[in-house]
């Protein structure tokens, strides 16, 4: 069983290049199933959103609403052995690039000539892979921290499109944060401490 430590041995590390547009619940969604029906909390709601989102995607490995990371690793892969992106599900690369051995930049494109992708896709999607096209080879590097770059999407879509057990997760988590404001930090938001029951089963079938 393939695990996201596995992907970030060896020196290989992520950055996320633009954060989603939109939220994993809605502003109206999560005011509802807490029966709040004023504006006057709204600034807390959508920081619990967020937090409920992070804490969602930290115990599952996988992103929420839409997103863009960059994943760098040193070098290529050897032989034939693929790429393999974290943050399930992976809707699309952007581009591969990498610095060649005489330390130029370069850009590794799709095709018959390049690579090719196996991008899984589904509630409980596997990692996505990149792979050397048939009969072709992993391009020469340079030998030198972040020397390939994989640009990629990933992410559920919008909250309409997220699997229903995440929402229901992230529903249990804001309403249980915002009933109980006393006596949890701000820190705790994104900690797993203060977790309300049932949430951690709800997540335990999305975890990659």
């Amino acid at each position: 069983m393939l695990l996201a430590m596995d992907i970030f041995a060896d020196g290989a590390s992520v950055s996320l290049v633009t954060a989603p547009v939109v939220s994993g619940v809605s502003l109206a969604d999560a005011k509802l199933h807490c029966k709040v029906d004023t504006s006057e909390d709204d600034s807390l709601f959508t920081t619990l959103i967020d937090a409920a989102a992070q804490y969602c995607e930290a115990s599952t490995g996988r992103k929420c609403p839409t997103q863009t990371w960059e994943y760098k690793r040193p070098a290529f892969p050897c032989g034939s052995e693929p790429i393999v992106l974290p943050f399930p599900p992976v809707a699309s690369v952007t581009s591969v690039s990498y610095i060649d051995a005489d330390g130029a930049s370069q850009t590794w494109t799709a095709g018959s000539t390049g690579y090719t992708t196996d991008l899984p896709a589904g509630p409980h999607a596997d990692y996505a892979r990149v792979y050397p096209s048939y009969g072709v080879s992993y391009p020469s590097t340079r030998g030198q921290r972040n020397a390939v770059t994989v640009r990629f999407v990933c992410g559920y879509g919008n909250s309409s499109d997220m699997p229903p057990s995440l929402t229901a997760a992230m529903l249990k988590l804001i309403e249980h944060w915002y009933m109980h404001r006393g006596v949890v930090t701000e820190a705790a938001y994104t900690q797993n401490v203060n977790i309300p029951a049932g949430v951690d089963a709800l997540l335990e079938p999305f975890r990659a």
